[in-house]
């Protein structure tokens, strides 16, 4: 009996094993996908916004993020959101849109950001594989335009990637939602510094 229940113990070890390894080598390649756009460390790539652009000259800004990438739609509202939050907070506009309410009173600026690149992270993939993931990255090219005469002030591109190591072991560290909201900090930031 005991060597029976021994060879069982032995069978259900190397079975977790497989599917642990299995698991590992797919999510190496899930997430290197992008992974030429992520050079840069701290993913601010430059912008072609002349010094000319005043950003305060504008009272109603409308936020908008769209994306290409597979499976990115929930990230896109996610980052939406929070772009809209932290204008709203930083009080840089007397108005700030998400891009999914209407548009009464028009916007006068538009922020078109497009998420180009997307290595997702969950918090299950950190807790069972955690240094086998990497980080959460994030790259965004984004778009101010000039609504009431159409012309396009210039384009920046920025972005933000998690933690890793044992700073990823706090709640929400090293996953796709610390990638989110340090992208959306990068962007209210270059807006800021623009006003």
């Amino acid at each position: 009996m005991k060597k029976y229940e021994h060879e069982t113990k032995n069978k259900i070890l190397l079975l977790i094993s497989l599917v642990l390894a299995i698991g590992i080598i797919f999510n190496a390649c899930a997430h290197s996908s992008d992974a030429g756009l992520f050079s840069a460390k701290g993913i601010n790539y430059g912008h072609n916004v002349p010094d000319t652009v005043k950003l305060s000259d504008y009272k109603i800004i409308q936020v908008n993020v769209t994306s290409y990438v597979k499976k990115s739609h929930k990230f896109c509202c996610k980052l939406q959101d929070k772009i809209t939050a932290m204008l709203v907070k930083k009080q840089l506009f007397e108005k700030v849109l998400n891009g999914k309410e209407s548009q009464e009173p028009p916007a006068d600026l538009k922020l078109d950001a497009e998420i180009v690149a997307l290595d997702k992270v969950t918090a299950l993939d950190r807790m069972f594989f955690d240094g086998f993931v990497g980080k959460a990255k994030i790259v965004v090219i984004n778009r101010l335009k000039d609504i009431k005469t159409g012309k396009e002030l210039g384009t920046f591109t920025t972005g933000g990637q998690s933690s890793s190591g044992d700073l990823a072991r706090t709640f929400a560290a090293g996953t796709t939602k610390q990638a989110l909201k340090y992208t959306a900090k990068r962007i209210v930031r270059f807006i800021q510094t623009h006003m």
